[in-house]
């Protein structure tokens, strides 16, 4: 029994998880629209600087060499947004377990594991990243974090769930009125968002194609995540994100 979803969808899975697909997508599309009048996030002030960790360091390196430069910075504003989400819901988070988790989550999309999903090449990445004598047990809560990013239910430990929560943030606007605008401005300016949506759209149908009964594919269809990353007040051209 693993602590992710199916990495291969049944007709039942499909089914079964509709509710769900249709749960989130309604409240992106709400929130979306919250913003559109007007709502913002409050102020917070998480602490954004990356840990000063071997294992941090590492997997930043590592996620510099393997990613395109518009995932790098991608992994970037997920390790900034997740925290942000965790502290506006009091969630405190183990910022190196995290900041690991979120440099190394779409390293497989660009070098996937051979018939697996792409979060497979991810957790390995954190596998041999990990300092000698790195407790098993925050190993494996990155590599479980990875492996449940893109989960249709939302994953139920903190790691995995703000992974998710950040990531989905900077693909698609989810949750954006929960976040200071300050926060948003500072991380789409730090980390350029440049070619992003369209190097995302891409590289997923490209993921798709491999893996067409995977979640990714799923994700892609009746949760509409393309036409969402079209609609991200991230990507307006009128300075979208300061109050």
């Amino acid at each position: 029994m693993t602590a992710w979803g199916p990495e291969t969808l049944s007709v039942r899975d499909k089914v079964c998880f509709l509710p769900d697909v249709a749960a989130r997508l309604g409240s992106t599309l709400l929130g979306l629209a919250a913003y559109r009048l007007g709502k913002r996030g409050p102020s917070l002030s998480p602490n954004l600087d990356p840990p000063p960790t071997p294992w941090a360091t590492t997997a930043e390196s590592h996620g510099r060499d393997v990613l395109w430069r518009e995932f790098y910075d991608h992994s970037l504003r997920t390790w900034c947004f997740g925290l942000a989400l965790a502290e506006a819901d009091g969630i405190g988070l183990d910022r190196e377990l995290f900041y690991v988790a979120a440099m190394l989550h779409d390293v497989g999309l660009r070098k996937p594991t051979a018939d697996r999903c792409f979060t497979y090449a991810g957790a390995e990445a954190a596998e041999s990243t990990a300092p000698p004598h790195t407790p098993r047990d925050e190993i494996e809560q990155v590599k479980t974090a990875i492996l449940a990013h893109i989960d249709i239910r939302a994953p139920k430990d903190p790691l995995g769930h703000y992974l998710q929560a950040g990531s989905l943030l900077d693909l698609a606007g989810t949750r954006i009125t929960a976040v200071d605008p300050e926060i948003l401005s500072e991380a789409c300016t730090k980390w350029s968002r440049a070619n992003f949506p369209e190097t995302c759209r891409s590289l997923w149908l490209q993921e798709c194609r491999r893996s067409p009964h995977g979640r990714a594919a799923y994700a892609r269809r009746p949760g509409c995540l393309l036409l969402a990353t079209r609609l991200n007040p991230l990507d307006w051209k009128q300075r979208p994100v300061r109050g």
